[in-house]
């Protein structure tokens, strides 16, 4: 099926929705969902700053991304409504008591766990394997990731810098890796959702836009 038949066949069994929201809110809904990538995903290790967490999750859910993940040890997860900007109400924001727990799902899901690093044997971004789904993993700018995070991933990867600076700030990474990877992702194999998964994810946002619902996947 092309993507114009694709789209033909989400707007006829999302039909029922019209009336329930503005023609031009229904029409995003469709084309975000047609988008929508479940292979690639970001886990946000001992976040801190609400700024920086809030700002990575509204790159994940604004380049299309199904999911994020939280570690809250030791710190909770506190969004920034200012800068999430309603981001956490179209995207399921995970939340895992360790490190370990968090891994430990993502790789039972399938997914390469990629952790971001520097120093020897970091691949670079361009060559991490996009033909399987990945989980980027993140650290805190302070303290990067956690020596437990960096063993029991399967990669370490590094963002080339071509300027003088060192390095990009986490949300900067972020985002730069994410970009890349649900570009790559795209090009290779198109959308992950099927039709059906599609109108399912669009009836969830326009129940979440018509009731103001707290944030949900």
């Amino acid at each position: 099926m092309s993507e114009d038949d694709r789209l033909v066949e989400i707007r006829r069994r999302t039909e029922h929705l019209e009336g329930c929201v503005t023609p031009q809110r229904l029409e995003r809904f469709r084309h975000a969902a047609s988008e929508r990538l479940t292979s690639v995903t970001v886990v946000l290790e001992n976040f801190w700053d609400a700024h920086n967490v809030s700002a990575v999750i509204r790159s994940a859910e604004g380049l299309g991304l199904s999911d994020a993940h939280v570690v809250e040890s030791p710190y909770r997860y506190r969004g920034n409504r200012a800068i999430l900007r309603g981001a956490d109400r179209w995207l399921h924001v995970h939340r895992h008591p360790s490190i370990d727990a968090c891994l430990e799902t993502i790789s039972a899901a399938g997914f390469v766990t990629c952790a971001a690093d520097v120093g020897e044997g970091c691949l670079e971004l361009d060559e991490l394997p996009v033909d399987r789904p990945l989980a980027i993993v993140m650290g805190t700018e302070r303290h990067g990731l956690s020596v437990e995070a960096k063993h029991l991933t399967d990669l370490r990867y590094t963002i080339p810098m071509q300027g003088l600076t060192e390095s990009f700030n986490v949300s900067v990474s972020a985002a730069v890796s994410l970009f890349h990877l649900t570009t790559a992702r795209r090009r290779r194999f198109g959308s992950d959702l099927s039709v059906e998964e599609c109108a399912a994810k669009i009836e969830r946002w326009v129940e979440i836009s018509t009731n103001s619902l707290q944030p949900q996947r």
